[in-house]
């Protein structure tokens, strides 16, 4: 079973799903986490959204792994694990610039799939919205 949180920045949806997943012995899932891996992952390569082609490509040359440890979702990019630099402005920003974009939108829904596959599993989803 998947269990979608969603809602709008801000509003409580990681410290809900926390609270459920516990409640109900579900994984959590925090796909902020994994927007920001890939935003991350972009700032570096200073990314210009303004070319689909260029998003594709680079998506297709970057690994996003998660895995659980003592029940907390650890990120892994390109085989790094990820720490708080996720959290910059920057980083939140291009974050929520990327999510925009149908192909990024799809390639997070991929990996959460196959993270969820046989597993209980509540997903913080963020803001669902029509993407481009």
């Amino acid at each position: 079973m998947i269990i979608a949180v969603d809602g709008v920045t801000g509003s409580g949806k990681s410290t809900v799903s926390k609270i459920v997943a516990e409640k109900i012995n579900f994984c959590y899932l925090y796909s902020g986490g994994i927007y920001r891996a890939i935003a991350l992952k972009f700032a570096s390569l200073n990314f210009k959204a303004a070319n689909l082609k260029n998003i594709k490509k680079t998506l297709e040359c970057t690994k996003i792994r998660l895995k659980l440890k003592d029940g907390k979702q650890e990120t892994y990019l390109d085989g790094k694990k990820l720490d708080l630099s996720i959290y910059t402005p920057e980083i939140s920003t291009l974050a929520s610039v990327i999510s925009e974009f149908k192909i990024v939108h799809e390639f997070v829904h991929d990996i959460e799939r196959k993270y969820a596959k046989n597993k209980n599993i509540d997903i913080n989803i963020g803001k669902l919205k029509t993407s481009k």
